[in-house]
């Protein structure tokens, strides 16, 4: 987890909270028992703290968190995939961040 999945996984949940057919949103982790087990310590460290502040006027990946909570859909803890179920869907849809 770096400045650019932050930036990506922001991206994701503001599409999400835009979309009034989203019911539930499963997060699924790529590495089986783990949720965000990998950090990029490597990362410049401006590069995240640069990241403007997001609509609850908290840092960039606590704003994600937040927003998560209290987003009007379920949504159920992972990582790298995203699957989304919305009303007027005949199925499931599926989003990965880029790589």
């Amino acid at each position: 987890m770096g400045p650019e999945f932050v930036l990506q996984i922001r991206d994701i949940v503001t599409e999400l909270e835009n979309d009034d057919r989203v019911k539930v949103v499963v997060f699924e982790s790529a590495v089986d028992g783990f949720f965000l087990n990998h950090s990029d310590f490597l990362a410049n460290f401006e590069d995240l703290t640069s990241i403007p502040q997001g609509p609850t006027g908290l840092e960039a990946w606590p704003d994600v968190l937040v927003r998560l909570t209290r987003a009007p859909f379920v949504s159920r803890s992972g990582a790298v995939f995203v699957t989304v179920w919305r009303e007027a869907s005949p199925g499931f849809e599926s989003h990965s961040p880029a790589a």
